[in-house]
């Protein structure tokens, strides 16, 4: 039996008979599912046997679609749709926000390297492309004479501070604090 055999479900109830449908055409028996998906013993019982007593979560979809070997799929379903039509209501266009999309900080530490990457691909290919066109001076070239005087060091004296510019830090006194070491 192949997963594209299945019927589409339509419920959850529905999805956990499906994924069970399919653990049992692979032949793969509740200790073998937990075992290769890393499930605690009885998990697979408890989520996809007659009693479900627990949850399918998306923690035990990711651990348990790839041991079995499907995908899921959104399908539309006409008759739902046709049913539902008359109660749909449009959005307003003009409340949606196209162009200015906020990127969380989680997402952003996922991308972080690969954009890191990127720039400094290009900056290197930037670098060698300007080092490759950079004309070096020559030689003979000569430098101005300002530059060939020696230097001349002059001291000056701070400017007296003017009320305008004159800080606070005389009036701050501190004093040690009496009683407790800390506070």
């Amino acid at each position: 039996m192949s997963s594209t055999e299945l019927e589409p479900a339509a419920s959850y109830d529905e999805l956990v008979d499906a994924l069970d449908d399919v653990r049992a055409a692979r032949g793969l028996s509740l200790e073998w599912l937990e075992q290769l998906s890393g499930l605690c013993g009885d998990h697979a019982q408890k989520i996809l046997g007659p009693a479900r007593e627990k949850f399918l979560t998306p923690w035990i979809l990711d651990a348990i679609l790839p041991v079995l070997g499907v995908k899921l799929a959104i399908v539309d379903d006409p008759e739902a749709i046709a049913a539902m039509k008359h109660r749909y209501e449009p959005r307003f266009e003009s409340n949606v926000r196209n162009h200015h999309w906020r990127v969380s900080r989680r997402i952003l530490d996922r991308a972080r390297p690969q954009i890191l990457e990127e720039i400094v691909q290009e900056l290197s290919a930037a670098a060698a492309a300007a080092t490759v066109n950079l004309k070096r001076p020559s030689p003979k070239k000569q430098t101005p004479p300002s530059l060939a005087e020696p230097l001349r060091v002059v001291h000056e004296r701070p400017a007296a501070p003017t009320a305008e510019n004159a800080g606070r830090a005389h009036l701050r006194v501190v004093q040690e604090r009496r009683g407790h070491k800390f506070g």
